[in-house]
């Protein structure tokens, strides 16, 4: 494997704030543990993605009548995990 250090290493920081700043985010400490904690005020309504609503409904479709669903993976660590999810 491969790996590359973006910056010198900051003993000062946490992982969790190291990680942040190497992704060019200076946020503070009580900036990071919001953002990490989002509250349901902050959360975006799914409604608000475009046809979502049809694809879940044709999604069902398929599943009831017992057709066959082609399932494409992102092959990385969140396309693993939304494809189990999706797959349970």
């Amino acid at each position: 494997m491969h790996w590359e250090l973006r910056q010198e290493i900051d003993r000062q920081l946490s992982p969790v704030q190291s990680i942040f700043k190497n992704r060019g985010l200076n946020y503070s400490k009580e900036e990071i543990v919001k953002y990490l904690n989002p509250t349901a005020n902050e959360v975006l309504d799914i409604g608000l993605i475009e046809h979502l609503r049809e694809g879940a409904e044709m999604l069902m479709k398929h599943i009831h009548a017992n057709d066959k669903v082609l399932l494409v993976v992102d092959e990385d660590c969140d396309g693993y995990t939304s494809s189990a999810f999706f797959l349970n």
